[in-house]
């Protein structure tokens, strides 16, 4: 299979950014902020109501919503994975205009973000119609945190400064080395390779077929993949369509470099509240035997080992 890399990733970005509800806040002067801690860092952020899923350390989100109106708004996700790239932060600015049906005008940052310590990090900031948005991401082992603010005054950025000023990385070594893993297993037997992929998730190939499994945290995806996050798939990725459900499988169509693929997707629960997305492609004539191979994905069990593949040979040490 050719290069996947790039629209898998922003497919999978995404899936992330299409189940985040768009943080909304009133104008606010000074807000108060309060320690929240997270499952290997703490930051300070505003009060208000928390809808959570936030104690898997692999993968996470908190929602500090807005007080009567009155109150900032917060959102911060963790995962396995390095910064974004820029194609990614251009695909994040494009999700928050298709959410919030404005277009988003990215906003200069003259002085960098500060965040204690020396995790690297990432900031960019938006203006969608009368909000201001500020992100910044920042490395914290071998995870990325995603903390955004958000309101309609001229204190956002101050207020994004003190809750990016008041991060604290306290990686924990044990879950450190299995935050990574992607817990799937794939039963397809001897001719796969591994393919190049993220730290998010595990590609393997036949050359036939290719076969991917993601993490996501339980908030918002669920075994069934709504309308809502259909629609924002297809608008922020023009390359990937869905077609018909079958069962519990969504047909999938993509163009990968003027090549036409077609494959199957789907969402599996795991144990502790992770969500295993599946993918299979193939050639379009190819579908039943690709929805076949999605069969073979699994949940792996607490007991197994993490599966190990051959590098995929380039083509002319194949012959």
């Amino acid at each position: 299979m050719r290069r996947q890399a790039l629209w898998i990733g922003l497919v999978g970005l995404a899936l992330v950014l299409g189940t985040v509800v768009a943080v909304r806040a009133t104008h606010f002067t000074f807000p108060p902020l309060r320690t929240r801690a997270f499952p290997g860092f703490d930051v300070d952020l505003p009060y208000g109501p928390k809808d959570a899923d936030d104690k898997n350390y692999a993968n996470g989100r908190a929602n500090i919503g807005s007080i009567a109106g009155l109150t900032s708004s917060a959102y911060v996700r963790w995962e396995p994975g390095d910064l974004y790239t820029d194609d990614e932060v251009a695909l994040a600015r494009k999700a928050l205009a298709l959410v919030l049906h404005n277009e988003a005008l990215p906003l200069p940052i003259t002085t960098e973000i500060a965040v204690p310590g020396k995790n690297r990090t990432r900031s960019w900031a938006a203006r969608v119609g009368g909000q201001a948005l500020w992100t910044t991401q920042i490395a914290c082992g071998v995870r990325r945190v995603m903390v955004t603010t958000a309101g309609r005054g001229d204190n956002v950025e101050r207020l994004h400064r003190r809750v990016a000023g008041s991060f604290h990385c306290r990686p924990d070594a044990a879950r450190e080395r299995t935050a990574g893993q992607v817990p799937v297993a794939f039963d397809v037997g001897a001719g796969w390779f591994r393919q190049a992929s993220s730290a998010a998730d595990v590609r393997i190939t036949n050359r036939r077929f290719s076969l991917l499994a993601r993490v996501y945290s339980s908030g918002g995806i669920t075994e069934d993949i709504p309308a809502d996050i259909r629609a924002f798939v297809e608008a922020t990725t023009p390359t990937f369509k869905f077609g018909e459900r079958v069962g519990d499988d969504w047909a999938i169509r993509v163009d990968v470099d003027g090549e036409e693929l077609h494959g199957w997707m789907t969402v599996r629960l795991c144990p502790d509240t992770i969500h295993l997305l599946l993918i299979s492609l193939g050639d379009a004539d190819r579908r039943d035997d690709s929805r076949a191979l999605l069969k073979r994905a699994r949940c792996r069990r607490p007991d197994e080992a993490p599966q190990t593949w051959p590098e995929l040979p380039d083509q002319a040490d194949a012959k």
